[in-house]
């Protein structure tokens, strides 16, 4: 001993006669004048054995008990321990006994928590009700030490283990209903869900799971009872706080097992809970876990997510995952596997998540999309993610066209792609920049094989009723000339015959010779002006009046038709019906075009010839019909 000035067996006599007298100024006396011995090893371990022995009364163990206590040595936990879990000792001692240890968790934390997962492990029926508030208060300390303890120097998940604690002991407490936990600062299922954290196993992910599982259907219970289907974006906390703090504490627990096998769970949690705020921590949880498994998961729950603030986390979270190309990877085979539709989709979360770190972007800023567009060729014939993959395309340049016109060209040249294929993707996305190249060869198309031949077809046509208006007003002179003629012969003969019978004595035979010939002229006069000579100057008129308007008509309908297509198979909203339309609508033209010729040409009365050109005069003012009824083709064709 390192002070042996007063015997121990004098110290332990004034200790029994204090507690006899049950004053308490000399038991705390007696007990610090054993405590300033600074007792050695030696005297602890004596004062555990008389504690033990045999034929010790329960006065002198009273004694001795606090005289262990008084004392700073970690022995002393041994011997109280020993003698708290011998059942054969008297109740009221050891439950004083359980009361010295509860108070030494805070210096000798391990040493006292084995003690107390030994009894727990014995569930003695004297301690059912205090022990496991003992245990809780054990726990709690450890796990959530106050700042001046010195159990915050040492390492909990250490504590534990050295203890023996296992998951199995900490399940009672982490269970405990909402309704019968004290309104603290830190609700124990929290705590234990901490304690279950560090341990890490699998049997402690499991009740972590099963306590998130269960918490989600108390929330869903809650929302039948109040006759509402799930949570609105604006009403995703839980009413009651502390089935929140449970829930995070819990989510927070799987995160610090830093195992793969948290990761389903948390997953679930992400996708079924229905508190945005745990939501949240399950997503940053997956995030700071980082294993690949946790990608498909985050990306799933990008998709489906409506609440903008849980979908930049999950996206942060993501971005925090592994390299780039694994995400975008994954990113294309849940595009392939799921259903989503274009416009279901947020690009600028999706892209944000899975974008290259700033050191890729800053040595090549078009990885992420030249990676879209040689997933887009690949999946060409897929329609739908064509159309997905076309507008992601577009966010990740901002949607500059300029841009991805260049990087479609660069594709192009370095994989030796086709046209064809490249033009259901330019498609798809769109901008004149990107068109460019389709709508420079369709313009091509276009002037080659429809516009040049309609143009050379329009000029032959011209040239051909140029020509046959010519033919027909020459033919209108030389009937006019011809009757003219005709008319100028009978007035000769008539005025000559005039002239003879008048001046001249003839004989009955020429007078009658000169009669007819006076007579013959003067009917030929009539016949040229009111009989078939004038009729046919009023036919040639008529005929050179029908060509013309069969000219004109013809030409305005081919051009406005051809116009309309024109615009039309530039904006790609043409088929093959309307294809089929304008086609019929040109040989309906010509049709009428060739009728009314053919009226103009037959034999018929005026009639059939008036109602000829009134029809041609109608069609002119007789809009044709456009190729697409709802689309308006400009007033001009460029």
């Amino acid at each position: 001993m390192t002070n042996a000035i007063i015997p121990m067996s004098t110290l332990a006599d004034n200790l029994k006669t204090a507690v006899k007298s049950e004053e308490p100024d000399q038991i705390t006396t007696a007990v610090q004048a054993i405590a300033t011995q600074q007792a050695e090893q030696a005297v602890v371990a004596e004062l555990g054995q008389k504690l033990t022995a045999r034929g010790v009364t329960n006065a002198e163990q009273t004694i001795i008990a606090y005289a262990l206590d008084a004392i700073e040595h970690p022995d002393t936990i041994d011997h109280l321990g020993k003698f708290l879990l011998n059942t054969k000792h008297e109740f009221r001692l050891r439950s004083t006994v359980l009361g010295f240890l509860q108070n030494r968790v805070h210096i000798h934390p391990t040493k006292t928590l084995s003690y107390l997962r030994q009894l727990l492990d014995r569930t003695d029926p004297a301690f059912r009700e205090r022990l496991p508030a003992t245990f809780e208060y054990a726990i709690t300390n450890i796990i959530v030490p106050e700042a001046d303890s010195s159990v915050a120097n040492f390492d909990r998940k250490q504590i534990l283990l050295d203890a023996g604690i296992k998951s199995k002991h900490l399940q009672t407490a982490l269970f405990k209903e909402l309704d019968k936990l004290d309104a603290t600062p830190i609700p124990i299922p929290s705590i234990f869900a901490e304690a279950l954290g560090l341990l890490g196993d699998q049997e402690a992910i499991d009740l972590l799971c099963q306590l998130l599982s269960q918490h989600q259907q108390a929330q869903l219970d809650e929302e039948q009872r109040a006759g509402r289907n799930g949570r609105t974006a604006e009403n995703q906390l839980d009413l009651g706080p502390i089935r929140e703090r449970v829930m995070l504490a819990a989510v927070d627990a799987l995160r610090t097992t830093k195992s793969e096998a948290a990761v389903n769970c948390l997953a679930n949690t992400l996708v079924k809970n229905l508190n945005y705020k745990v939501q949240r921590h399950a997503a940053d949880a997956l995030g700071k876990l980082g294993f690949k498994s946790c990608i498909p998961h985050l990306l799933s729950a990008l998709f489906v997510e409506s609440n903008q603030p849980l979908k930049e986390k999950i996206s942060k979270s993501l971005s925090e995952i592994g390299n780039w190309q694994e995400k975008a990877s994954q990113l294309v085979v849940q595009l392939t596997q799921m259903p989503v539709q274009r416009g279901q989709l947020d690009a600028k979360s999706l892209l944000t998540a899975v974008q290259p770190s700033q050191e890729e972007q800053a040595q090549n800023p078009h990885l992420l999309t030249d990676f879209l567009i040689e997933a887009a060729i690949q999946r060409f014939n897929d329609e739908r993610l064509l159309q997905i993959f076309a507008d992601l395309i577009k966010a990740s340049t901002n949607n500059k066209s300029t841009l991805i016109r260049e990087r479609l060209e660069l594709y192009q040249e370095n994989e030796k792609v086709s046209e064809e294929v490249l033009n259901e993707l330019r498609i798809e996305i769109g901008g004149k920049e990107t068109l460019k190249p389709l709508t420079d060869r369709l313009e091509k198309n276009l002037l080659k094989f429809f516009q040049e031949p309609i143009d050379k077809l329009n000029t032959e046509t011209q040239t051909v009723w140029q020509r046959t208006i010519f033919l027909a007003n020459l033919g209108f002179i030389l009937r006019i000339s011809l009757n003219l003629a005709i008319f100028a012969i009978g007035a000769y003969f008539m005025i000559d015959s005039y002239g003879r019978i008048v001046n001249n004595e003839l004989t009955t035979q020429q007078l009658t010779t000169l009669m007819a010939v006076f007579i013959g002229g003067g009917a030929t006069m009539f016949a040229t002006f009111f009989t078939f000579p004038l009729k046919q100057i009023k036919r040639a008129v008529t005929d050179v009046g029908l060509a013309n308007v069969a000219f004109i008509s013809y030409i305005h309908g081919v051009l406005q038709i051809s116009h309309t297509f024109s615009y039309f198979y530039l904006n790609g909203d043409i088929t093959f019906d309307e294809i089929e339309l304008a086609a019929k609508q040109i040989e309906e033209t010509s049709h009428e075009a060739i009728l009314t010729l053919s009226i103009a040409g037959s034999e018929g009365d005026q009639t059939q010839f008036d109602k000829a050109l009134l029809d041609r005069i109608s069609g002119l003012n007789k809009p044709p019909e456009t190729a697409n009824p709802s689309s308006t083709p400009p007033t001009n064709s460029g």
